[in-house]
Formats: C-alpha cells, sequence, structure tokens
C-alpha cells in the first residue's frame, strides 16, 4: 500500500477506495481461513469437538491480541505494513506449519467409517480427490438451505454481524 500512495498522491479518493477494498478482502479471506481452521482443529479433537471448538477459538483471540498489540505499540499501520504483514506471516507460519506437519488426515476414509459401502467407496468418486469445486458449493448451498429455522435466523444474524 505504500508504493500505491506514492502513485495515487493527488487521488486521495482512490487511495481510500482500494484501502478499503484491501482491508474488506483481507476480512473475508482471514475469516474464511479461520473458518476452516476452526472445523480442522474440531474435528482432530474427535469425541471431544467442543472442547477442540474452544481451543480453535481461543487461537483466535490470540491471534486478535497480537493485532491489537502490535497497533498499541507500533500505532498504525497503514503507513508502514510491511513490519506488520511480516507480523501476520510469522504468526501464522507458526500456527499453522505444526498443524500441516502433525495432523495426517484422510477424508475419505472418515466418509467411508460413515457410510460404509456408500457411493464414497465407488472408484469413480474416489479418483477425483481433491474434491470438485462444484460438489464443494453444492454442500455449502445444499447446508445453508437446509438449515432448521431458528439456526438460519442466527446463521444470517452471525453474517449482517460480521459484514453489516
Amino acid at each position: 500500500m505504500a508504493y500505491l500512495k506514492v502513485w495515487f498522491e493527488d487521488q486521495p479518493t482512490m487511495f481510500g477506495m482500494l484501502t478499503i477494498l484491501c482491508y474488506v478482502w483481507m476480512d473475508v479471506t482471514v475469516n474464511i481461513l479461520q473458518t476452516v481452521t476452526f472445523l480442522l482443529i474440531s474435528d482432530v479433537a474427535g469425541p471431544r469437538q467442543v472442547t477442540g471448538s474452544a481451543i480453535a477459538h481461543m487461537y483466535g483471540i490470540l491471534g486478535q491480541m497480537v493485532v491489537s498489540i502490535y497497533i498499541s505499540l507500533a500505532k498504525n499501520p497503514r503507513n508502514d505494513p510491511q513490519p506488520f504483514f511480516a507480523l501476520l506471516i510469522a504468526v501464522m507460519f507458526v500456527t499453522v506449519m505444526p498443524v500441516c506437519y502433525f495432523v495426517r488426515e484422510n477424508p475419505w476414509e472418515a466418509m467411508r467409517r460413515i457410510a460404509p459401502g456408500s457411493t464414497f467407496d465407488h472408484p469413480a468418486i474416489t479418483s477425483v480427490y481433491p474434491a470438485q469445486t462444484v460438489g464443494i458449493w453444492t454442500a455449502w448451498y445444499v447446508g445453508i438451505k437446509t438449515l432448521p429455522g431458528p439456526l438460519f435466523v442466527y446463521w444470517l444474524a452471525g453474517l449482517c454481524l460480521q459484514y453489516g
């Protein structure tokens, strides 16, 4: 952003719009990454999924505290974003790499345990690993569409609170 600030010196409105776009983009990607991480940690916890979810949320809170402490000590990262992004990359590397190294999971094996003899065992499906993008979006759509009424309202309220 510091390089773009020089390019848009005479157009502060354009620089402001670009900054807002980048922050919204970063917020969306971080929330998507956090959701996947929370689910992975909960899934690895096995029968103790509530405990795993609590630990995952604790990691999220600690990450937010790291950012808050950095901003309180170094002030606004907008003027010099390189150290701020280096901190974010370092924190993500330190927290994600141990999970990638120690956790081994085969989702197809988990599906076979849930429904043995189902279509998940069909060779045509197992050869499509990783899952097709259409299947992912379909699962997302069906998951939201089949939510019970009160849970859908709760989901919608959470969505509005996050991005409203």
